[in-house]
């Protein structure tokens, strides 16, 4: 939904706290104009207000905790509003014939939402009355029996009344468009039960709804899915009835009441088949809404059925339905869009367009996951002028509107609609699966699409439902990403830095040095990242994964490189800056060692020139282990196994002031080979182990650092004996060394 929610006293409260983008850092398609401002037209959605209703009201009506109902004990399966509206008095006489299935044990009440300014006038069954009470703009129905899990039940509620909501952000609104009547509805998030009762969640949509509507026979009426029937009362009135098949959550239950002008196009999805495009506009706007509509909504449907899927309501219908209200909502089959240049903008359009997959067929299931809607739907927009404008366009658009502000795109409180309803979830919400598409790839990307199409349709979803879906089409473990980017704030922001050197091996290497330095939450934040190398053969692109507040990266190119650019189609929400590089141990940790063994590796650093110093400073390397000061060579033999935690720094010897410390861990595992008689385990069984066990026994000698290699007697302990047997297996071919037993 694109809202222009309309509230004066809440201007002196937004404008302050607004988040604008900046287009810094550039990235691929910035140097393309689009023609039109995509990021303005996403704050209308929220950001124009005026007088039409009070922020306590507001708060008062959209609290969540008045959506409280023992909703968990049952589904609803099928509405029947059947309304007589008198747009003279306003007040408008209705019913609404309910059925749903129990889905506990036992069930003998059902509590739905309905407005304590809607007067009941009775409910009953095939059984007769039943009692009722209406209570805090809730309606509890009392059952004639208890109903058992998997039983239906069923009853009808008769009501009238003037909706609350018609002279502000929820519900019904009585209004005029050039002295004549306009009668329009937006329910979003939580106001069809100003109107009509029903469980007024996102996460309980009927199977199935009939909307039946009587008005003066000067009104047209437009409304969800098809028309069953038309017909003319003879009392200057007449009922209009409509029918949707596909489930629907009560917030897309839409009217549109009008002398409107109807005109007609069609989406060809195959060579024989058609499906109706409804378009009820101001009689003024009939011709000028066809430059904007005719043919183009066509195109639309036919680009997003690419990455989405066919059009979900393919049996029904899309329209487009003139209204009011300021902005744009994506009633299901039938969008709500104002007549101004806002509603004809090409982006709108797709955006509500692309709410028909999700928000429509695929709905969230809480307004604590909204992103799940609008996030999706902005996304939408990219995807459409993708295939006519090209990638460079489609990273022109997405750089338009990138979120830079705080807060989590997760919304925690929604007890008030300018909660649920901000830039965070549109904007942000769009980049995210941007970035996502890059993380997992274009063909993993839109195979998850298709997969949580599949999965989650005509049902509500979650934001840990997506990700579960991609999780399981790709393979990939993604909590960092989502935790991050969905329940996170802010962006990452990366300085890096880079020095190239020739390989001796052939080729040239890059260091690079990427940091980040947010103080927000993550403080680090988890993505692979592109880096682009120009070298003199042309530019290559290598990823590296970043998962540390400060990492060092090794590269390698074939031709010589000249410079490297981090990010550069900004795939990542980011802000970004070089630096010279300064001074860093550039190694990975050590390699794990073998007890025994002969041990190297080295630890190196990179600064201007190869003159440096190391030592270690914290810790101790493993026994037998040595570093050299100027070559950073760890080596020697390990005498004893374990976990060693040792710190080196580092320190260029010209310019003292360059340098950098790095925390090692290294195991020394035992041996993965037994070798009895190698007691001074060099690898051989030679008379050296003689000399070595002697040297032990009788000079005060190093000990065998694994005693049973060297108690080859087998008498469970190392003496003169052992060396007798050893020279006695080496030198007259006696018995060989077994493995002892000293405990």
């Amino acid at each position: 939904m694109r809202k222009c929610i309309q509230l004066f006293i809440l201007v002196l409260f937004v404008l302050p706290i607004l988040v604008f983008h900046t287009g810094v850092n550039a990235g691929a398609g910035d140097d393309i104009e689009l023609g039109f401002d995509p990021q303005d037209l996403h704050k209308q959605m929220w950001e124009d207000l005026q007088p039409r209703l009070a922020l306590r009201q507001v708060l008062e009506v959209m609290s969540e905790a008045k959506t409280v109902s023992n909703w968990q004990e049952y589904d609803m399966d099928y509405y029947k509003i059947d309304l007589d509206i008198n747009h003279v008095t306003e007040i408008i006489y209705g019913s609404v014939d309910t059925y749903g299935t129990v889905v506990i044990s036992s069930l003998d009440s059902v509590k739905i939402n309905l407005l304590n300014s809607m007067t009941v006038d009775s409910v009953y069954n095939l059984s007769g009355n039943l009692a009722f009470s209406h209570l805090s703009d809730h309606l509890t129905i009392y059952l004639d029996a208890a109903h058992v899990q998997g039983e239906q039940f069923y009853f009808t509620v008769v009501y009238h009344g003037h909706p609350a909501g018609s002279s502000g952000f929820l519900g019904l609104e009585f209004s005029e468009r050039n002295l004549l009547p306009l009668i329009t509805t937006l329910s979003e998030p939580m106001g069809a039960r100003s109107w009509w009762p029903c469980n007024d969640i996102s996460r309980d949509k009927m199977d199935s709804v009939d909307i039946i509507v009587t008005v003066d026979t000067s009104l047209v009426v437009s409304s969800n899915g098809l028309i069953e029937s038309e017909v003319d009362n003879g009392d200057g009135t007449h009922t209009v009835h409509w029918k949707s098949k596909y489930p629907i959550a009560p917030y897309l239950v839409s009217l549109g009441i009008h002398p409107y002008a109807v005109w007609y196009d069609y989406y060809n999805y195959t060579p024989t088949d058609s499906m109706p495009l409804h378009f009820y506009v101001y009689p003024d706007h009939n011709m000028y809404s066809r430059t904007y509509f005719d043919g183009i909504v066509a195109h639309m449907i036919e680009n997003l059925s690419v990455p989405f899927g066919q059009y979900p309501f393919i049996d029904e219908k899309y329209g487009c339905t003139h209204f009011d209200w300021g902005g744009a909502m994506e009633h299901q089959t039938n969008t709500s869009t104002t007549s101004s240049s806002f509603g004809y903008s090409q982006p709108v359009v797709a955006h509500e367009l692309g709410h028909q997959w999700w928000g429509d067929m695929v709905t969230c299931s809480d307004w604590h996951h909204i992103w799940i809607n609008e996030g999706f739907a902005v996304y939408s927009e990219a995807l459409y002028f993708e295939p006519d404008s090209g990638v460079d366009y489609y990273h022109a658009y997405m750089n338009s509107f990138e979120y830079t502000g705080g807060g989590s795109i997760y919304i925690n409180d929604t007890t008030s609609v300018w909660n649920i309803f901000g830039a965070i979830v549109y904007d942000k919400g769009g980049w995210t699966l941007h970035m996502l598409r890059h993380v997992i790839g274009d063909d993993l990307f839109f195979e998850s699409l298709a997969d949580y199409r599949d999965q989650y349709i005509w049902t509500a979803a979650s934001t840990e439902d997506f990700q579960g879906v991609v999780e399981t089409t790709t393979g990939m473990d993604l909590d960092w990403f989502f935790q991050q980017w969905i329940y996170g704030t802010y962006r990452p922001y990366y300085r890096y830095s880079y020095i190239f050197e020739e390989d001796p091996a052939g080729g040239w290497n890059a260091y690079v040095h990427i940091r980040q330095t947010q103080s927000s939450n993550p403080q680090v934040f988890t993505m692979p990242i592109d880096l682009e190398i120009s070298t003199t053969a042309g530019d290559e692109t290598q990823v590296v994964f970043n998962n540390a507040r400060e990492q060092n990266f090794i590269l390698h190119t074939d031709d010589e490189p000249s410079s490297m650019t981090l990010d550069p189609d900004r795939w990542i929400s980011r802000q970004v800056m070089w630096e010279e590089y300064g001074f860093h141990i550039v190694s990975d940790e050590p390699v794990d060692g073998i007890l025994g063994d002969a041990y190297e590796d080295t630890v190196e650093a990179k600064g201007p020139t190869d003159n440096n110093a190391y030592n270690i400073v914290a810790g101790a390397l493993p026994d037998g282990l040595t570093l050299g000061l100027n070559s950073g060579i760890i080596s020697g033999q390990p005498t004893a196994m374990g976990s060693f935690i040792f710190s080196v720094k580092a320190n260029h010897q010209d310019w003292t002031y360059l340098t950098d410390s790095v925390e090692y861990n290294v195991d020394i595992l035992p041996p993965s080979v037994d070798r009895p008689g190698d007691a001074n385990m060099d690898g051989e069984v030679n008379v050296g182990d003689v000399v070595f066990i002697i040297n032990y026994i009788f000079n005060g000698g190093p000990g065998p650092i694994l005693p049973n290699w060297a108690d080859v007697n087998v008498d469970c302990q190392v003496n003169v004996g052992d060396a007798v047997s050893m020279i006695n297996y080496i030198f007259r071919g006696g018995t060989a060394p077994a493995l002892g037993c000293v405990e």
